[in-house]
């Protein structure tokens, strides 16, 4: 016997109503008007996992197979890619100004802007950036050839990169001549020095002296990688054979490393010891973690502010989130079984119970809200004011529990019936080929 025609039953006579609202045929069609977080009202319609389109008051997304392609538009932000190759941003200024940066990678970055000027940079060939990588512009030239980089008042500039630079402004001065020779000087903004960087054969020797400024200047000397030394007031720091054994003294505190499997910090405000990858315990003001077999199994406690937030793991299978306000003792809590289930109770009083959790991650707002309807195959919410909702196959069983009673609907509403007052006697409402039997 050949069950399918019965999932067309939905599509033919009326649309699913899901226990969060949303009306369609899932998970193949949905749509649903919602909340946002900022208290507008949306709109947003899906089609499976391949494409997404969600509106409102300023507001506007397209996502098609996500996140290789996004348009997304609201009141002072525009933001279109196609990862990893095409990705445009622009943004409208309080004055109106348009700022528009964008790039084809990896040959063709463009931009405008009424003040720093419209740009174009066709890679390698030539052309100019503006405003972006940290740098007021750089300018290019048949990269490597040629590159200068101006930041305000200081100005760096490269021949055949990475080997000839020159930099003047007035907060570093210097050139290199890689890898065989490079000195540079850093000065503040009143001109007094702040440091000085030499090298020769790099890495082979290397000096710096920093905080020249300060009551506590620095030394550092390399050796690579025999030895280095980091030398000030109240730290000194030792390599040996870098990366392979390293030692810090600061105060009361003691940190060594013999690397990769072993790093040790004694000292009052921190307590670190781990034996990779079998064992790791660390232990600060805010902050206590312990692994066992990283990255496999591990827990973690972190507080910040007003909130404590406990996190317990054991890849891939089990994952626990539990997150408190110290203050008014309110909790949020996540428990996830990968693949089989995710457990959610919130600080408002709110439960939901998601059966087949295929999501690599936990990312509510990117891959889950595009792809978990696919693979989510039972859910249960537990409402704050009390009651509850229950959807078996995208909504072809659903039941639901409120303080009118109890209802429930059978392929789409073939079959139904709505809640009733049961306290008050009244009498329960059925519907049999989306036809009302009762009044």
């Amino acid at each position: 016997m050949r069950l399918w025609p019965l999932l067309l039953i939905p599509l033919l006579g009326g649309c699913v109503s899901t226990i969060d609202g949303a009306r369609g045929f899932p998970p193949f069609y949905e749509e649903i008007h919602f909340e946002a977080p900022d208290g507008s009202q949306r709109f947003r319609w899906t089609v499976g996992p391949l494409l997404s389109r969600e509106e409102g008051e300023n507001f506007s997304e397209t996502r098609i197979l996500w996140p290789f392609i996004l348009h997304r538009k609201e009141e002072d932000i525009e933001r279109s890619w196609l990862l990893p190759i095409y990705h445009d941003l622009t943004y409208r200024h309080r004055d109106g100004r348009i700022d528009r940066d964008g790039f084809i990678l990896p040959f063709y970055f463009y931009g405008e802007d009424p003040v720093e000027g419209d740009y174009e940079l066709f890679f390698p060939i030539g052309g100019t950036l503006k405003g972006i990588f940290g740098k007021d512009r750089i300018d290019i030239t048949l990269f490597p050839l040629y590159t200068r980089l101006v930041d305000r008042d200081q100005v760096s500039t490269h021949w055949f990169f990475p080997f000839y630079n020159r930099s003047d402004g007035p907060l570093i001065q210097g050139s290199r001549l890689w890898p065989l020779w490079s000195n540079y000087r850093g000065f503040t903004v009143d001109g007094r020095p702040r440091f000085e960087h030499t090298s020769i054969l790099w890495p082979f020797y290397h000096r710096q002296r920093n905080r020249l400024d300060s009551d506590n200047p620095e030394e550092v000397w390399w050796l690579w990688p025999l030895y280095g030394e980091v030398k000030s007031e109240d730290r000194i720091e030792r390599s040996i054979l870098w990366p392979l054994w390293t030692e810090e003294k600061s105060g009361d505190s003691r940190r060594w490393s013999l690397f990769p499997f072993t790093f040790a910090h004694d000292g009052d405000e921190w307590v670190q010891y781990d034996f990779w990858p079998l064992y790791g315990h660390k232990k600060r003001a805010h902050v206590s973690r312990t692994f066992v077999l990283w990255p496999l199994v591990g827990w973690e406690t972190i507080s910040a502010g007003s909130r404590e937030v406990e996190s317990r793991w054991l890849i891939p299978l089990y994952h626990h989130i539990r997150s408190t306000e110290l203050e008014s003792g309110k909790v949020d809590a996540m428990t996830r079984f990968w693949p089989l289930w995710r457990w959610r109770s919130r600080a408002d009083g709110s439960r939901s119970l998601t059966i087949l959790d295929l999501s690599p991650i936990i990312d509510e707002k990117g891959f889950e809200q595009s792809y978990q309807r696919t693979y989510q195959i039972a859910r249960w919410h537990g409402h704050k004011e009390g009651g509850w909702a229950f959807e078996l196959l995208w909504g072809l069983l659903s039941a639901e529990k409120n303080q009118h009673g109890t209802g429930f609907s059978l392929l789409g509403g073939l079959i139904s019936t709505e809640p009733a007052d049961d306290s008050a006697g009244g009498d329960r409402r059925w519907r049999l080929l989306y036809i009302p039997l009762t009044k």
